[in-house]
């Protein structure tokens, strides 16, 4: 399944708006507005907790870019890295007034939510739409690049528009090839500013440093639905399985010959003789050929949380020099020999190389990249050891044959570095390795993924699922598992001969009763003792990202 959380999700979707103190109608609007009333109260909020118990007051959590404020009809969405403020007024209630706002939301977007309508011009916005069951309100989409068989399913039956990305400098020609994307969606996500443009929102998670704080970023997208409490659980799910492997890859580290660790490099092979102009100066000489090492922050604690380590600065000679993202975030050389020194130190190389034709790539394509010989590969530890791997083992039959990687790479961290872990540490049995990486030196190919992969849930003109809400006690909040709500039962039939209740009937009756009386009771226990500061429910452990990787100064925000 290629996504794990939306069927949890869908499946455990009930509506509780008797709890909330009003009724929505079937847009997500409030029926009847009353003065006073918190239309964004806690069992609503995003939940930027630790924990699985908290208060939802938090404006921003792992993400470092952007943050969300409440008030009672509206709440205020700022993206960090780019200045940008949107004000989300609900639908039903009245319209926001201008001297409620604080000043850097005076001038901002207004939009109400939830939106009925969105597009995209970025694939790994795609994934956190897909995530949160929202494909149903998706009408308009770059599917060049897309790897996901339900949007595949979904343009093909007209649900989804497919609008291609502008990538020119020209401003006119940019504003012109989006005229009337305004008047198709409600709300654009972007990955750049379009002028003219009053719904496009910009979407950054790429730029957020760690894992968790990229995967965060389904609350800012649940933000506009009003799907927040949707996207706790989302992002819950994911933080808890990259816990779960990072528990299982340091018990293989602890055990690992010599005390030492296993050394990964993601690394690239460039030829830019065809356009000059994107080649790097490296040693004060423009180049055309050269190689890359590849250390965001982000891919330095996946490394980490793989239980292995990055290749060591020190390794590096001085024919490497840093040269684009800070410093020694993309380490360049253009002498092989200096680059054949530094690989002697590698166990597992994940290639980056970019290829158009990603089935194409093979094996011995790599080798003539990296110019390698079949008789020196006993110099190389990743050769040796079968371990060259690449991101691109699931493609889409698209006008591109995008990548998954880049369409849910971002969402799906705790994915990540169990493929890292299972080709480090050979546990396809724990970890099985399908989604993003193939293995060259073994001869995986990538596979090509259709509409007719999608899942039987992705459904032509499909309606949306019920809300779910946070469960809060006054002001606390847990956070509940997707895996483990259950589907509301049916109701029993009538018996045809009988109008009263069974001996049977009464009985369950009964106990069903006394079951959830104490199942409420140990709830409001359970938030108690947490209120009071005794937790009772055990914080994810998670590993402190060590902020000297071998000598070196920490990085700096990842791709």
């Amino acid at each position: 399944m290629r996504f794990l959380a939306v069927a949890a999700l869908l499946a455990s979707a009930a509506a509780f708006d008797s709890e909330l103190g009003f009724e929505l109608d079937e847009d997500g609007c409030v029926k009847e507005f009353k003065e006073g009333i918190d239309y964004f109260s806690a069992p609503r909020r995003a939940m930027f907790v630790k924990d699985d118990v908290g208060v939802p007051s938090k404006t921003t959590g792992f993400a470092k870019l952007f943050e969300i404020e409440y008030r009672l009809t509206f709440k205020i969405v700022r993206n960090k890295q780019t200045g940008d403020v949107f004000v989300l007024h609900h639908c039903g209630t009245p319209a926001v007034d201008p001297n409620t706002l604080p000043k850097d939301a005076a001038n901002a977007t207004t939009f109400s939510v939830p939106v009925k309508r969105v597009g995209t011009d970025t694939s790994v916005t795609l994934a956190f739409l897909e995530e949160l069951g929202l494909f149903h309100k998706l009408v308009i989409a770059d599917t060049s690049y897309a790897t996901s068989p339900c949007l595949q399913k979904l343009e093909r039956c007209g649900d989804t528009t497919h609008k291609a990305s502008w990538w020119g400098d020209n401003e006119t020609e940019r504003i012109a090839h989006y005229d009337g994307v305004d008047e198709m969606s409600d709300l654009f996500f972007t990955s750049f500013a379009i002028a003219n443009f009053t719904e496009e929102v910009r979407f950054s998670a790429t730029g957020d440093p760690s894992l968790l704080g990229r995967a965060e970023w389904v609350k800012f997208v649940g933000a506009f639905f009003n799907k927040e409490p949707e996207a706790n659980r989302v992002f819950r799910d994911i933080e808890r399985s990259l816990v779960e492997t990072q528990t299982v890859s340091y018990k293989q580290l602890a055990a690992y010959p010599s005390g030492g660790a296993p050394v990964i490099a993601f690394m690239a092979y460039n030829d830019c003789s065809g356009n000059p102009s994107w080649c790097p100066t490296i040693g004060g000489v423009a180049v055309t050929k050269y190689f890359q090492i590849n250390r965001p922050e982000y891919k330095l604690e996946a490394i980490l949380k793989a239980g292995c380590r990055p290749l060591s600065l020190s390794a590096l000679d001085s024919n490497f020099h840093p040269v684009w993202g800070g410093p020694n975030r993309i380490i360049a050389v253009p002498d092989v020999k200096s680059l054949h020194e530094a690989l002697t130190g590698v166990d597992v190389l994940v290639d980056e190389t970019y290829e158009y034709n990603n089935t194409a790539y093979t094996m011995d394509t790599f080798l003539s990249n990296y110019e390698i010989s079949h008789g020196d590969q006993d110099a190389f530890p990743f050769l040796r050891n079968d371990k060259v791997l690449r991101l691109d083992a699931t493609l889409g039959k698209t006008i591109y044959g995008g990548t998954d990687w880049y369409e849910a790479g971002v969402i799906r961290p705790d994915v990540f570095v169990a493929e890292l872990a299972s080709y480090t540490y050979d546990l396809p049995d724990t970890f099985p390795a399908e989604m993003f990486m193939r293995n060259l030196a073994t001869g995986h190919l990538p596979r090509v993924l259709t509409w007719e992969d999608a899942e039987p849930r992705c459904v032509c003109n499909a309606t949306g699922a019920d809300p779910v809400y946070n469960d809060c006690v006054d002001s606390v909040c847990i956070i509940q598992d997707l895996n483990t709500l259950p589907s509301p039962p049916s109701p029993p039939s009538p018996s045809p001969s009988d109008d009263g209740l069974s001996g049977g009937e009464i009985a369950g009756i009964v106990i069903g009763a006394v079951v959830g009386a104490l199942l409420l009771l140990s709830v409001i226990f359970l938030v108690s003792k947490e209120k009071a500061g005794k937790p009772i429910f055990k914080p994810y452990t998670e590993v402190v990202k060590e902020s000297n990787y071998n000598g070196e100064p920490p990085q700096t925000e990842a791709a």
